[in-house]
């Protein structure tokens, strides 16, 4: 269900949008000036705001400015409500970054097709932007996700005490892969991989695939033990499983790298460099990154 946040200072407005809308499968937000609607628009991120233009204090273009300015609210389409005729007034909110507006006094079919044109609108714009963030060939999240998520979770590690680990993995030998099997082949085996991943890892770990025979694990509430057992399981299991690649059975082996709670940036890069280390070694094996012990 899609949420509509509702910014006006006229009770009476509040009460005609939501009976335009109570049928629809929406749910309904409301706050009275421009104050608690940024501050409800952080806390909810709505689908939609319906944002008066005649608000007491700060005005509904001033809001309007600040909500397309803030991280959180930037990205949500707002339809501003307003009694002016005058097309100066209207391209105005529009050059501040508002969708559309809806005229006052408020009727009942032009709300209807005003707010379902936008919420269509911010549909596609999430589903679009989540897509831009899955791999294409395996369906798992990309590179971009990956290093999002591993921000996200180590903020919340920080603030929890739980630890977080990082694990880069990388198919031993996927060149000659792909020189054997073309790049049909190639991306098979790269599907079989990704699905063996998630096939083994717990609910709440995140798997990703880079670029190459690249993967990356986003072990949540793992501290580095815990994540290189995971990784030692993971390449023992992996080496004896059977992949079909174009028609035939093949077996492959991947390395692995982990590193524990850093920044974001660092834990990464440190788990690439653990990685490079288990490639050196022969591959088919498991490096951690050990954190220098404190004198």
């Amino acid at each position: 269900m899609q949420k509509v946040l509702i910014i006006d200072a006229a009770q009476s407005d509040h009460a005609a949008l939501s009976v335009c809308l109570n049928d629809e499968p929406v749910t309904i937000y409301s706050a009275c000036d421009g104050e608690a609607g940024i501050a409800s628009a952080n806390a909810v991120g709505p689908d939609l705001i319906l944002l008066d233009v005649e608000l007491p204090g700060e005005d509904g273009f001033e809001i309007c400015r600040r909500l397309k300015s803030g991280a959180k609210t930037r990205e949500i389409p707002i339809i501003l409500l307003t009694s002016a005729t005058a097309s100066e007034d209207k391209l105005r909110g529009l050059e501040l970054g508002a969708l559309d507006y809806i005229s006052k006094p408020i009727d009942h079919a032009e709300v209807l097709a005003r707010v379902w044109a936008a919420l269509r609108a911010s549909f596609f714009l999430h589903l679009l932007s989540k897509k831009a963030m899955i791999d294409g060939v395996t369906g798992l999240w990309n590179r971009q996700y990956f290093e999002q998520r591993m921000t996200a979770e180590i903020s919340l590690a920080r603030r929890s005490g739980r630890p977080v680990s990082c694990l880069i993995s990388e198919i031993d030998g996927f060149e000659t892969i792909t020189e054997r099997f073309g790049h049909p082949g190639a991306d098979e085996v790269l599907r079989s991989v990704g699905q063996f991943f998630v096939n083994n890892c717990r609910v709440e770990d995140v798997s990703c695939r880079f670029v190459g025979g690249r993967f990356g694990i986003v072990a949540t509430n793992t501290a580095s033990e815990g994540a290189i057992d995971l990784a030692g399981r993971l390449c023992g299991v992996l080496a004896n499983t059977d992949l079909i690649c174009r028609g035939k059975q093949m077996r492959v082996t991947c390395s692995f790298g982990v590193a524990e709670l850093q920044s974001a940036d660092s834990t990464i890069e440190l788990a690439e460099a653990a990685l490079e280390q288990a490639k050196r070694g022969g591959g088919n094996r498991v490096e951690a990154h050990r954190p220098p012990l404190a004198a």
